[in-house]
Parts: structure tokens; sequence; C-alpha cells
């Protein structure tokens, strides 16, 4: 179980302020292939009690590649859904991100 408090704009016209009770069950993996390169995802899927049929989900996926000696190359992929918005809004949002990080 946990409780979420999401904040909105109040020209979107519901209660700018709005505290949730979810039903959430998630998989985390973790896997490191060869000594340079480590591959993490994360999946959540949030199921609402208090408006029925309201669920959403995370997807959340990294690569990190080692160059060389703690400098790293990474990609990161995120999914995110929610199958009722409470406000006029697209259902999902998915991107894409690259980085260059050092490891000190």
């Amino acid at each position: 179980m946990v409780v979420t408090r999401e904040r909105y704009d109040p020209s979107s016209g519901i209660q700018p302020l709005d505290t949730n009770l979810v039903a959430l069950i998630g998989l985390d993996f973790y896997t490191f292939r060869f000594k340079t390169t480590d591959i993490t995802s994360r999946f959540v899927v949030y199921s609402g009690l208090r408006v029925p049929g309201r669920v959403r989900m995370e997807l959340d996926s990294n690569l990190r590649i080692e160059l060389f000696k703690d400098f790293y190359w990474g990609l990161n992929l995120y999914e995110n859904f929610d199958s009722k918005p409470p406000v006029n809004a697209n259902r999902n949002d998915l991107g894409i991100s690259s980085s260059f990080g050092w490891k000190f």
C-alpha cells in the first residue's frame, strides 16, 4: 500500500492537492555483463483504490558502459502510463536520454 499526494494546477478545475491510497506491485532487475556493463530495469504498477479502474505503470531501464577507468556512457529509457489521468493530459509519457559520467 502506498499513499500519494498529487498537486495539480488550480486552473485544471480539480482539487489542487489530492491524497490517494494505492496498491503497489513492482519488479526490479539488475545485472552485470562482463566487468564494464551494467543493466537495470524497474517496472511498477499502481492500482488506485479510490478511483476505480485507474492504473498507473512506470518502466525505467538503464544501460551503463564503462568507456575507461571510472568514466561511463549511459542510456536511459522510461515510460509512464496513467489509464485515467485526472486532468486533460496524455495517458503516457515516453522518453530517452543519454549521458556521460565519472564515478569517484
